[in-house]
């Protein structure tokens, strides 16, 4: 794996995939720590300068195998939370103004269906009711409010999909 650009937040789970402490992690860097520090409260607004680009993937290039791996786990765990932070404010905003909807948003609803869907066979049903029932709910109150047909037949389709898996919960339940 290669970073093309370090920002603070990969700057942070490089430490944490080297198991170290601020203090250390800038020695090993030959920093201060209060420039390590800063980098990670700022996250991934700051961007290091060039130098510090170089000393962050000389000190990659130096990790072993297994703090790779941990930087790698780290950073798609990371991407994947963002992502969903992302489809959850997509989907609060949408809901706060639901003539705003778009295919986007839908996807991502008919994505958290599959993901219930595939929970099905490990979770038992009556865990499961709560969330499908919210999903349906939302797609419903969305589809009764959305301007564009387009996006109407979209929410249709999702909210047929969620349906049927409703009556699938409720008559294990």
């Amino acid at each position: 794996m290669i970073v093309q650009q370090w920002t603070g937040r990969e700057a942070q789970l490089l430490r944490l995939a080297m198991r170290m402490s601020v203090d250390t992690f800038a020695g090993h860097l030959g920093l201060s720590s209060r420039a390590v520090a800063k980098w990670e409260a700022r996250g991934s607004t700051l961007t290091p300068r060039h130098d510090m680009q170089a000393i962050l993937d000389a000190a990659f290039a130096q990790a072993t195998d297994e703090q790779r791996e941990r930087f790698e786990a780290n950073l798609a765990m990371t991407n994947s939370s963002e992502a969903r932070a992302e489809r959850g404010d997509r989907l609060d905003s949408a809901l706060a103004r639901p003539s705003g909807i778009d295919l986007v948003t839908v996807a991502h609803l008919r994505e958290r269906i599959r993901q219930l869907e595939d929970a099905y066979d490990s979770t038992p049903s009556t865990a499961l009711l709560g969330s499908a029932g919210q999903v349906h709910g939302q797609i419903v109150y969305l589809r009764e409010r959305v301007a564009s047909s387009r996006v109407r037949r979209a929410l249709l389709e999702a909210e047929a999909e969620s349906a049927t898996f409703m009556g699938q919960l409720t008559w294990d339940v």
